[in-house]
């Protein structure tokens, strides 16, 4: 997993969380922001509510960050993507292809 500081995205947000492709075939990029430094997660979920896996549990600091989530292993459907920090939690829909 790579992390990434700076850049600007250049597609639609539902707030403090990007996903750069949706549908995602096999690569996409999470841009998100966070307005202090501190613990950022970032957890996937299947619609059932099991956790799929933790993309990001890190201290960060404050600014915009960006994560390539890899989905090669997924099987096709929908999932949510949580994003935490501090007390601010945001979810969206993926759809894995």
């Amino acid at each position: 997993m790579e992390i990434e500081n700076g850049g600007t995205p250049t597609f639609s947000s539902t707030g403090n969380l990007c996903l750069s492709s949706n549908p995602v075939l096999s690569v996409s990029t999470l841009i998100f922001n966070t307005d202090n430094p501190g613990l950022v997660e970032i957890t996937v979920y299947d619609m059932a509510g099991h956790i799929i896996e933790t993309l990001l549990r890190e201290d960060l600091a404050a600014g915009e960050h960006s994560i390539v989530w890899d989905t090669e292993r997924l099987v096709s459907g929908t999932y949510l993507v949580r994003f935490r920090a501090d007390d601010f939690i945001e979810s969206i829909k993926a759809v894995k292809f």
